[in-house]
């Protein structure tokens, strides 16, 4: 999509999110997602602002905390992102995403086994849910590459490759790894 479509569509995206909060101005997930589309469009205070007031005003809905990890991840504030996933992953311990966005933080905190243990973990969740997606695994092998550690790194990626063998960005990330 072009430029103006990206605007046209995040615009849109705002005036929706407005309208809900004139609404009903105390509604958590109206909050949360006027906070998503503020970072988009890379206003950084009033995204925090609004993530901060909807986790608050709901900390039992997921969509809050995981709003509000997005937040303070695009701000740079990977510890406290990861415990605002965390807070999400509690509440909705099946969403991989969830768990590979945890890791991918502590991934650059460089806090690699903390990292390996989520991407693994959604690994796992996906496994037992039948669900063969890649991206645990390319997850898994950029942080063992990124320790230098090539072999289960090239595993991991081979492992990606045989859930979607057509992707070229995860034979590109192989042949790096190569």
């Amino acid at each position: 999509q072009t430029p103006d479509e990206t605007q046209t569509m995040l615009s849109e995206a705002e005036q929706a999110a407005v309208r809900a909060l004139q609404l009903d101005p105390n509604n958590a997930l109206a909050l949360s997602y006027y906070a998503e589309v503020l970072i988009d469009q890379q206003k950084w205070s009033q995204a925090e602002q609004y993530a901060k007031q909807a986790a608050e005003l709901a900390p039992n809905l997921m969509d809050t905390h995981r709003v509000y990890g997005y937040v303070l991840e695009s701000l740079g504030y990977y510890n406290a992102a990861i415990q605002e996933y965390i807070k999400a992953s509690d509440i909705m311990p099946n969403l991989t995403f969830i768990h590979i966005r945890i890791g991918q933080n502590y991934r650059t905190l460089q806090v690699y086994n903390r990292a390996l243990e989520y991407f693994e973990k959604a690994a796992m969740i996906n496994q037992s849910l039948g669900v063969n997606d890649p991206l645990p695994y390319i997850a898994i092998a950029k942080t063992y590459s990124q320790l230098g550690e090539f072999f289960i790194a090239a595993r991991n990626a081979e492992k990606a490759l045989s859930f979607d063998p057509a992707n070229a960005d995860t034979y590109g990330q192989l042949g790096t790894i190569y």
